[in-house]
């Protein structure tokens, strides 16, 4: 069936039937279903000028595939109404624009979304295609869902209400080969059931997944991946939540990850930051942690430089911001590069840390200012194989177990602390230079108390302490 006009509106008690469906082919055509329409495919705009439509507030069934602007521009509303179908292309063609909007308590279902699927192939003064999708009140369910799909396209999904939902049973990525957004926002919520990627291809930089709004809420049963080859970043601000089975920011790329304002929550397991260990090959990764203004993360575990020549950042910064590392180490330069600042009254909890875990690799934590505090439960290595550094300054706090410096024979490490009432308070033995060398900086009243101290404990190993500054 062929519509290049305002076409027919199936009015509600009939039920039509139509084996492939042509909205604007070369014009424009219009439909409107408040009955019942089963239809084997259908293609909305199908050329270069064309534009078609459908609104739907009855039931449309696709046993097929649904184009949403091949080569024109096409549009599907579903307005309280329902509609299903076996995959869908918003933005199919090349120079192809697709949009879909779920209102009033609408649902739309299907096998494959691409929100924004034909790339250009790098071919010169070619336009890729563009998707968006628009759900404010109902919910979008899909086996597999990509945003931004070949290389050169573009999509953009906005999930916005307390009544609007988006399930993803497959994998869901966010900047396949083009540049892709979502937002999440005003209590809506986007559950992926396997796992999620913002800015898989190196072509996808600038992906992005902004999370906002009290009750809006983005759950990961699998893996969040925020940039794999792609720059790609991760909001989550104003009271809105987010939860993943394990995280990694900038695997192949520079990404970064932010949970900003008070009630803003991140909660995953395993967080690596700066590469992946367990896909260590490729592009460099550099990842950024940013927690702010009361936001919190939650992470059973994290490696900042997982990889030797990668960098993992952590910045935990203002009253009220807090890291927790529940269950497993943190490990601040794990393989690569790593650093955690703590500052303006933020606070870090973990268990075991280390600074520098594996051989090569260097880690830096700075804790700093009054009301800055970190506080484990277990051991600190300050350079562990590798190099560790810690500074103590400006007032801040750090407790532990124990406390090491120049755990291995191939570490070289330092601590600082200085500042009035900068303090590392240990409930059992500190040692300087365990097997390595270390070197401790006590100023302008700085202090380390624990059970009891060594500086150079095993052979060939040494450790100096140097004191100044009253109340030191």
């Amino acid at each position: 069936a062929y519509i290049n006009s305002n076409g027919p509106l199936l009015v509600s008690g009939t039920h039509g039937y139509a084996g492939g469906l042509f909205i604007g082919t070369n014009l424009t055509g219009t439909l409107g279903i408040e009955g019942q329409l089963t239809t084997t495919t259908a293609t909305l705009g199908n050329s270069a000028g064309a534009s078609g439509s459908v609104s739907v507030s009855g039931i449309w069934s696709l046993g097929g595939a649904l184009y949403v602007g091949n080569e024109g521009d096409g549009a599907v509303t579903v307005t309280g109404g329902d509609v299903s179908a076996g995959t869908t292309y918003l933005g199919a063609g090349l120079g192809g624009s697709g949009t879909l909007t779920v209102e009033s308590n609408g649902s739309f279902g299907t096998g494959g979304l691409y929100i924004g699927y034909a790339g250009t192939g790098g071919a010169p003064g070619a336009v890729g295609g563009d998707g968006t999708l628009t759900v404010t009140s109902g919910d979008v369910s899909t086996d597999v869902a990509v945003i931004a799909d070949g290389v050169g396209s573009t999509g953009t999904a906005t999930i916005s209400g307390s009544s609007s939902s988006m399930t993803n049973a497959g994998a869901f990525v966010v900047g396949g080969g083009g540049v892709g957004s979502l937002v999440v926002e005003n209590g809506a919520t986007v559950d992926n059931s396997v796992s999620a990627t913002i800015g898989n291809l190196a072509s996808s930089a600038g992906s992005s997944i902004v999370v906002r709004g009290a009750g809006s809420t983005l759950q990961d049963t699998g893996a969040l991946i925020v940039g794999n080859s792609g720059a790609a970043t991760l909001r989550i601000e104003n009271q809105a939540t987010a939860t993943s089975n394990g995280s990694i920011i900038g695997r192949h790329s520079t990404s970064s990850a932010t949970v900003t304002g008070t009630g803003s929550e991140w909660s995953t397991g395993d967080l690596r930051i700066g590469g992946d260990s367990n896909d260590a090959g490729g592009t460099s990764g550099d990842g950024t942690l940013n927690v702010t203004a009361g936001g919190e993360v939650t992470s059973t575990s994290a490696r900042l430089g997982d990889v030797a020549g990668m960098e993992g950042e952590a910045i935990v910064d203002g009253a009220s911001s807090r890291w927790e590392v529940t269950s497993g180490s943190l490990e601040i330069g794990r393989s690569g590069s790593g650093s955690v600042t703590i500052r303006n009254g933020a606070t870090l909890e973990t268990i075991h840390a280390l600074l520098g875990s594996n051989a090569g690799a260097e880690g830096t934590a700075t804790i700093t200012g009054t009301g800055s505090s970190w506080a484990a439960s277990g051991n600190i290595y300050v350079g562990n194989v590798g190099n560790g550094d810690l500074s103590v300054l400006n007032g801040a706090t750090v407790t532990s177990a124990a406390g090491y410096i120049g755990t291995d024979a191939a570490s070289n490490s330092s601590v600082t602390i200085n500042g009035a009432s900068s303090e590392w308070s240990m409930t059992e033995p500190f040692i300087a230079g365990y097997m390595g060398d270390a070197t401790v900086t006590l100023g302008a009243g700085g202090r380390i108390s624990a059970l009891q101290g060594t500086l150079g404990d095993m052979a060939g190993s040494s450790g100096t302490m140097t004191v100044t500054g009253a109340g030191s």
